[in-house]
């Protein structure tokens, strides 16, 4: 039996089988659905939908367990005219964040 914890994203070595499940408590399966947050900046929805996480978006809604949000180390938002990061906090695995030429960040 696989045990895959929201919390660690643990990925599960051994895949669960049909009819499997006893009722067990050691029987817990997670999958992880769509959490959406908003984000007020437009300019920042059209930069997500145009730099690789359209299929993380829902209008400017952002799915903050899309495996893209989730494993994005680099950001470069450069030369936008973004008012508001919200959203951004959701970027953990970012390490290089780059906003050079965006005067309104400022």
């Amino acid at each position: 039996m696989c045990v895959a914890m929201i919390e660690s994203m643990a990925q599960c070595s051994t895949p669960v089988q049909p009819g499997a499940m006893t009722g067990n408590t050691d029987d817990v399966v997670s999958v992880l659905a769509p959490v959406y947050v908003t984000l007020p900046d437009p300019e920042f929805v059209s930069w997500l939908n145009s730099n690789g996480f359209s299929g993380c978006m829902n209008g400017n809604q952002l799915d903050i367990t899309c495996s893209t949000v989730l494993n994005t180390t680099i950001l470069h938002i450069q030369s936008t005219n973004i008012t508001d990061l919200t959203g951004l906090e959701y970027f953990t695995n970012v390490t290089e964040l780059w906003c050079k030429e965006n005067s309104s960040l400022i």
